[in-house]
C-alpha cells in the first residue's frame, strides 16, 4: 500500500460525515486524508489490541471500538485506530467528547511528522493517552 496522502477533493464536514470511503478516511479543514491500514501487520496488532481492552469494557466502565470517527475539532475528524470511551458518556454516533484512550498502529509507510500531527489533534482536544 502506499504512502497516505492528503487527496485533492474537498468538501464540507457535513458531507463527509454523510459520505462512506473505503477504506475510510479522515477530514481535516476540508480536505479528505487517505489512511494506512490493511496490512497483515498492522490489522494484527490492531485485533489484539481490540480483543485485549475489550476484554475490560465492563470491568472498566469503557467501550472499546476500531476505526471510529472521532470529530478532534469543529474542523476535523480523525480515526484512530482503536479506541477507549467512557460508557459513561453518551453515544454519539460521531464524538465530539475526548477518548479515554486512542491508539495508532504505525505502519511502515507513516510519516513521524504526520503521525505527531493526528496525536497533537487528539491531545488538543483532551484525549489524556494517545
Amino acid at each position: 500500500m502506499g504512502t497516505a496522502a492528503v487527496t485533492t477533493r474537498t468538501m464540507s464536514l457535513e458531507e463527509y460525515l454523510r459520505t462512506s470511503f473505503e477504506p475510510d478516511a479522515e477530514f481535516v479543514d476540508g480536505a479528505i486524508e487517505e489512511r494506512n491500514l490493511g496490512e497483515w501487520d498492522h490489522a494484527g496488532l490492531q485485533s489484539i489490541l481490540n480483543r485485549m481492552l475489550g476484554a475490560k469494557e465492563e470491568e472498566w466502565g469503557v467501550f472499546v471500538s476500531t476505526e471510529l470517527r472521532v470529530r478532534v475539532s469543529p474542523t476535523a475528524v480523525r480515526i484512530p485506530d482503536v479506541c477507549v470511551t467512557d460508557a459513561r458518556n453518551a453515544m454519539e454516533r460521531v464524538p465530539t467528547r475526548p477518548p479515554l484512550l486512542c491508539i495508532e498502529v504505525k505502519s511502515p509507510e507513516d510519516r513521524l511528522a504526520r503521525l505527531f500531527t493526528r496525536i497533537k489533534d487528539f491531545h488538543r482536544m483532551g484525549v489524556g493517552q494517545v
